[in-house]
């Protein structure tokens, strides 16, 4: 990790991807998160509440085409749509609003274990922390490969790392691969039973199927 400064002459803090994967397992090690199997799910409401000692509004009133919010202060505040709260806590609500909910609240969490050292530093002026906000559009969850704020983007490579850690997606993505037969990766996307395994490694990590696919094609399982 390094600061660098951006074109408007804003500091940004780049990450190698494997720093990312690195700097989020670490995280989930030190919190006693990583799931034994056979359970794969990780407990994100525990990371953030309690590792990251975050306060957390699951209830928030936010617009309608913002999911959450990272507000950088003494104590970080995440904030997640009520309307998303309530979809996913509703009976029977299907595996994608789950998954959306919690690559919400593990997106704000990536927010605060990437970007903390550059928002939280005290202001020159004033010797408070800086209480910006990081406010993320439903587009960065709809199409995550297509924002161009480097923020979101670090954030979505760790939500990934948070909800799926790369050595145990890849144990369980090996596993389903072996289920079609000797395969050797990466596979073309164009394969129809790729939908299956994405949906398997969904409903093993819950998260979304669109999440699930992305993380086979960012580690090399599809080409």
């Amino acid at each position: 990790m390094r600061l660098i400064a951006g074109a408007d002459g804003r500091r940004r803090i780049w990450y190698r991807a494997d720093e990312i994967e690195q700097l989020c397992y670490s995280a989930l090690f030190t919190a006693g998160l990583i799931p034994e199997l056979p359970r794969c799910d990780i407990d994100i409401e525990a990371f953030v509440e309690k590792h990251l000692g975050a306060d957390v509004d699951y209830g928030a009133n936010t617009p309608d085409d913002v999911l959450g919010y990272t507000e950088f202060r003494e104590i970080p505040l995440i904030a997640v749509s009520r309307s998303l709260t309530d979809a996913a806590t509703a009976i029977d609500p299907g595996p994608g609003i789950v998954g959306r909910w919690r690559a919400t609240i593990a997106h704000e969490a990536a927010h605060v274990l990437l970007h903390g050292a550059l928002y939280g530093a005290p202001s020159a002026e004033t010797g408070l922390p800086h209480r910006r906000p990081i406010r993320c559009p439903r587009a960065t969850f709809e199409y995550p490969t297509a924002s161009r704020d480097w923020r979101e983007v670090q954030a979505n490579m760790g939500m990934a790392s948070l909800l799926m850690p790369r050595e145990l997606f890849d144990r369980e993505a090996a596993s389903a691969m072996r289920t079609r037969g000797p395969i050797l990766p990466p596979v073309s996307a164009s394969e129809p039973w790729l939908d299956i395994v994405a949906g398997t490694l969904a409903s093993r990590f819950k998260v979304s199927k669109q999440a699930s696919r992305i993380r086979l094609e960012t580690m090399g399982y599809i080409g």
